[in-house]
């Protein structure tokens, strides 16, 4: 991974360029990020589905607009089948029994974007407290980050971990 050095000045302006296309207020008065904020900001929608009845699959992200099977309940019933779900592009599907994010840092803050997601969509959350890094098999650990040879690089002297976060209020 290449890396730029940016100086202090350069990453508030850059920031606040954000800041300003997103919510000028957030210049003058700030407050916590809203996880549907920055759903609506990328403009995903998101479903939440039983997508298999072993939870062999926790999520799907959806590329065009589909038809996929759902099942009606967890833990599956003999007799039970699936029903197709037409689903447009842009649309996040989540498991209904819980959720894990692959986001670098998400779970380091207790009342942060991972406890908001677990909040917002009624189902725990399970996020790093580290960067998430991945072998070339596919397999990913959570660790800090170190710069060698001007790369960035796990420090594996540093491992995090995934930490669970269950939803403290009912979902909007």
């Amino acid at each position: 991974m290449d890396y730029r050095v940016y100086s202090k000045r350069e990453l508030e302006c850059i920031a606040d360029d954000l800041n300003r296309r997103y919510d000028e207020t957030r210049l003058t008065k700030p407050k916590a990020v809203d996880v549907y904020d920055v759903i609506d900001l990328v403009g995903a929608r998101i479903a939440i589905d039983y997508l298999t009845p072993d939870r062999s699959v926790l999520g799907a992200a959806v590329l065009k607009t589909s038809q996929l099977y759902v099942w009606p309940s967890n833990p599956y019933v003999e007799g039970m089948v699936p029903s197709l779900k037409l689903y447009r592009k842009g649309t996040v599907i989540i498991d209904r029994r819980a959720v894990r994010l692959l986001s670098c840092d998400t779970g380091k803050i207790a009342h942060g974007f991972a406890q908001g997601l677990a909040d917002r969509l009624g189902v725990p959350v399970k996020a790093p407290t580290e960067l998430v890094w991945a072998d070339w098999r596919g397999n990913y650990f959570v660790a800090a980050g170190k710069i060698e040879r001007r790369k960035l690089v796990p420090d594996k002297t540093k491992m995090g971990d995934f930490v669970m976060f269950y939803p403290k209020r009912r979902k909007k």
